[in-house]
């Protein structure tokens, strides 16, 4: 249920009204506020997260007495969802000196009833101020997106193109001159050309990273076995000489998660097996206790010690970082794991099975 005052603007303030089932009052609100202010009802947290989402930096107006989530604690909620609003709480004078001690989360100010002749008009504009700050904060920071992502995509264009040209040059020299070379020069020949290429895949493996969480996630229902053997085929276009045992285990699960994200987390993890496994690689799914799904990508490679299995997910964190050794990663790719999960709010890990080597674990609440 929606209504609205003529606006005298092009731009009308959103104000919502939160209130039990079977509130009405909304029009007596909008003709209270007057023009320039449109005003929606919702009845609880779940119908105020959906207006608030649905509109730009809203003063929601909320009574404390509400059933069966008091006022301050739906405030305090939508607060640690991260969104911006300018709240208003409804309180009753006894109630004033209780709340009135310090800081509430999602709270800007009170509002004490009974409410006077014009008082909400004067709290409701009043607020206005601190809504215009917010919308200029988020026009902005999205401006500041906008910037920081074509500085991205022109910084991945140039030093791909620098790189490409490196490698190149040194694939050309190692074909053109190698009977004349030296084993030892053209061993550094070959160095130089897979350093290039392991450096291009880092400069596409780090916009990745600091592109993820930059637009909001989508949760759908991923089948994780059909987007392994997908993962699986990327791995095996790319290097058809792989002599790994890859397979997916258990039950075909659908589980809810973004499946951008959960694909870049998944082919880090299997890259990361690719490039340590000695025979085999294996990938599962399957609920837990305590709620959502784990995803896990076991290796029967050499595995890490205990003291480095948390840094592992940290940016640029390589245990083994010898130069010489091929398989080595630019240190990204855990990390991005690492950011997948915060961004579904859950976590990854790494353990060491009783079988010997690695498994890497990534814990997801079902967003489904």
């Amino acid at each position: 249920m929606t209504g609205s005052s003529p606006p005298v603007a092009d731009v009308t303030v959103p104000v919502i009204v939160v209130a039990d089932t079977g509130y009405v009052g909304q029009e007596a609100v909008a003709e209270e506020l007057g023009p320039g202010f449109s005003v929606a009802v919702a009845c609880g947290f779940e119908e105020a997260l959906a207006a608030i989402a649905e509109r730009t930096a809203p003063i929601v107006l909320v009574p404390d007495n509400l059933e069966p989530l008091r006022g301050v604690e739906l405030l305090g909620r939508l607060a640690t969802q991260g969104i911006d609003l300018v709240g208003l709480l409804l309180v009753d004078e006894p109630d004033l000196r209780r709340l009135a001690l310090g800081p509430i989360p999602g709270v800007h100010a009170l509002v004490v009833r009974p409410l006077r002749e014009g008082a909400l008009r004067l709290h409701v504009r009043a607020a206005v101020n601190e809504r215009d700050r917010l919308v200029a904060l988020q026009t902005r920071a999205a401006r500041g997106d906008a910037d920081l992502d074509e500085l991205l995509t022109a910084l991945r264009h140039e030093l791909r193109g620098q790189l490409q040209g490196m490698v190149g040059l040194a694939t050309l020299l190692g074909e053109l001159a190698r009977e004349r070379l030296e084993p030892e020069a053209r061993e550094w020949l070959d160095r130089i050309a897979h350093s290039g290429e392991r450096v291009t895949r880092l400069v596409d493996d780090l916009v990745v990273h600091l592109r993820l969480g930059r637009r909001p996630l989508e949760p759908s229902r991923v089948d994780v076995a059909a987007l392994t053997e997908e993962l699986v085929d990327e791995l095996l276009a790319a290097d058809p000489d792989l002599a790994l045992d890859v397979a997916y285990e258990g039950p075909r699960l659908r589980v809810g998660a973004d499946r951008r994200a959960l694909a870049h987390a998944l082919r880090h993890l299997l890259g990361n097996a690719v490039r340590y496994a000695a025979r085999r690689i294996r990938v599962s799914v399957g609920p837990t206790a305590a709620g959502g799904f784990v995803v896990t990508v076991a290796d029967d490679g050499p595995g890490l010690p205990p003291d480095a299995r948390e840094r592992v997910f940290t940016l640029f964190e390589r245990h083994h970082a010898d130069a010489a050794d091929r398989r080595a990663g630019g240190g990204v790719g855990l990390a991005t794991v690492a950011r997948v999960a915060a961004l579904h709010d859950g976590r990854a890990w790494m353990d060491a099975p009783e079988e010997g080597g690695a498994a890497f674990r990534l814990w997801l609440p079902d967003r489904g």
